[in-house]
């Protein structure tokens, strides 16, 4: 079985495939995060992604949506149009930081009452041949962001989608690593566009940014076995900042394995 880049004839082809792997697949294992803002109100906070990895339920997501979490300032999911559950679970972000490489990426080992809870209302954990480590970016359109976005100018405005939103978007060139203060080592560097609705594939009009932190960064490949093209998706890292440089923006994501090798030692 053999990998290979699409050709540029095909990209619209790609796609359609990797709009159907966020439609009927990807989006069940993309979850928005919640804060209590008020007595009665929830707004907000970022995006994880679910994880059955090697029979732990996790959630993936960027450091930093961790970082003010405490008693009072909890996360939360999103059951129903007024209800929504406390994300208990034990909290790792501080040892998924390595001092030499001060990457931002964290997860959560949910207590199986919330787990289940989950699976209950349609969603799905990833399953660990389902994350791709240590990829070697391409620089084609086989690359998809999933998530919920918000204004990164207004942090506090409620997100209204029900399904969330993708952008596809090809890797930013090499010398774009050279350039900025992220390495190719453990970062990939992603043009930004604006977010297109999952389902709908309304894209966003406005000219905000969004910030699209702690969504997954998923590589959906092509292979020719035999004569057969085989095509899949695999989780490759997750979205940690939105970088502006110039007229320019891209999303910065650390890569999985940060996390993945991190989270392995801790359950071994």
């Amino acid at each position: 079985m053999n990998l290979f880049q699409i050709p540029d004839d095909q990209i619209p082809n790609i796609n359609a495939i990797i709009t159907g792997f966020v439609n009927n697949h990807i989006r069940f294992h993309t979850i928005q995060l919640f804060r209590r803002s008020g007595s009665t109100a929830f707004v907000p906070e970022g995006t994880g992604v679910l994880v059955d990895y090697y029979g732990i339920f996790c959630l993936f997501t960027s450091k930093h949506i961790l970082e003010n979490s405490f008693e009072s300032n909890q996360l939360y999911f999103k059951l129903g149009p007024e209800e929504y559950i406390l994300c208990t679970g034990s909290s790792e972000e501080s040892e998924t930081k390595l001092e030499k490489n001060n990457q931002n990426l964290a997860y959560i080992i949910l207590d199986l009452s919330i787990a289940e809870s989950l699976t209950d209302l349609g969603y799905k954990f990833l399953p660990n041949d389902k994350i791709l480590p240590y990829h070697d970016a391409l620089e084609t359109p086989q690359y998809a962001v999933v998530g919920f976005p918000k204004p990164s100018s207004d942090h506090n405005q409620e997100n209204t989608q029900t399904n969330g939103s993708y952008i596809i978007s090809p890797m930013a060139p090499n010398n774009y690593y050279d350039n900025h203060l992220y390495t190719k080592e453990e970062n990939f560097i992603i043009s930004y566009t604006q977010p297109q609705e999952i389902i709908t594939g309304i894209k966003t009009k406005s000219k905000k940014l969004y910030n699209m932190s702690g969504s997954g960064l998923w590589y959906i490949s092509i292979t020719k076995n035999h004569e057969t093209i085989e095509n899949d998706y695999h989780l490759i890292g997750i979205i940690t900042e939105l970088y502006i440089h110039k007229r320019q923006q891209f999303l910065i994501a650390s890569k999985i394995n940060l996390l993945t090798d991190q989270l392995k030692a801790a359950i071994s």
